[in-house]
C-alpha cells in the first residue's frame, strides 16, 4: 500500500510541475500575426515616408496585439469585409506605424505566390528566402509600388489602394514575413492577402484569400515566440 501511495504521489507531483511549465509558457500565443503599434512625430515634410515610420518603430514600447488574419480597416471597408478588426490602439487615429512579424510554412508543391497589400497609407513587405518579380497596383496615390529583391513597398501617402507582386520562394519550409505600415492623416487600413501561382496577367481579379485565413489555398502562420526575431 505504501508503494502504491508513493507511486501516486510521484504522478501528482509530475502533473503539477507540468502544469506550472504550461502556465509559464502561456507567453506563446500560437498561430497568429504579432503586431506592434507606435506613435510617430509629425512628418517633417521631406524625405522618405518609410524612413519616418521605421525611425519610430526603432524605439521601444508601443501597443501590441495578435491577429489571426490582417484585415484592419479603420473606417475603410477594403476587399475583405467579414473579419475586420481595429488597430492595437483604437484611440490613435493619425501619425502611427505598425510592424508585423510571422513565420509562414510554404509547401514544396507551391513555391510561387502572388501577394497583395491593401493599405492607407504606405507599407513595406519583406519576405525571407526568395524574391519578388512582377508587380502591379490598383487605386490612387502619390507614388508607385516598387520592389527590390525580397522587399515590396509603397513609400508615400495614398487612400486605401492595393499593391501586388509575384514572389518565388527558394524552397519549402519556414519563411519569415515582416510587414510595416504607416498612416499619416485621415483613414487607416491594412489588408494582407495572397493567391497561389503567378497572377500577374490580371492582378486585381485573382482569387485572393487572407494569409492564414484557413482556406485551402492559404499559407499557414507558424507558432511564433515573442522575441524570436529580435522583437522590441
Amino acid at each position: 500500500m505504501k508503494k502504491l501511495w508513493l507511486f501516486w504521489a510521484v504522478c501528482v507531483s509530475a502533473f503539477i510541475v507540468a502544469g506550472v511549465s504550461v502556465a509559464a509558457d502561456s507567453d506563446d500565443e500560437g498561430e497568429k500575426f504579432h503586431m506592434r503599434e507606435v506613435s510617430l512625430t509629425p512628418y517633417p515634410g521631406v524625405g522618405s515616408w518609410l524612413d519616418w515610420a521605421l525611425a519610430g518603430l526603432a524605439l521601444p514600447g508601443g501597443t501590441r496585439a495578435n491577429y489571426s488574419v490582417l484585415d484592419l480597416s479603420g473606417e475603410w471597408q477594403g476587399r475583405f469585409v467579414a473579419r475586420e478588426a481595429t488597430f492595437p490602439d483604437p484611440t490613435r487615429a493619425d501619425e502611427f506605424a505598425v510592424e508585423v512579424d510571422a513565420d509562414v510554412i510554404v509547401p514544396a508543391r507551391k513555391l510561387v505566390w502572388t501577394f497583395g497589400v491593401g493599405s492607407d497609407d504606405g507599407f513595406l513587405l519583406e519576405i525571407e528566402g526568395g524574391s519578388f518579380s512582377a508587380i502591379g497596383e490598383q487605386g490612387g496615390g502619390y507614388g508607385f509600388t516598387t520592389s527590390l529583391g525580397n522587399k515590396l513597398m509603397y513609400d508615400s501617402e495614398r487612400p486605401h489602394a492595393e499593391s501586388y507582386a509575384v514572389f518565388t520562394f527558394d524552397g519549402p519550409g519556414k519563411h519569415r514575413i515582416h510587414l510595416v505600415m504607416f498612416d499619416n492623416l485621415g483613414e487607416a487600413s491594412l489588408e494582407f492577402f495572397h493567391a497561389p501561382g503567378n497572377r500577374s496577367a490580371n492582378f486585381a481579379s485573382a482569387p485572393y484569400t487572407l494569409v492564414n485565413g484557413g482556406k485551402k489555398d492559404s499559407l499557414r502562420v507558424l507558432r511564433h515566440r515573442r522575441g524570436e526575431h529580435g522583437d522590441h
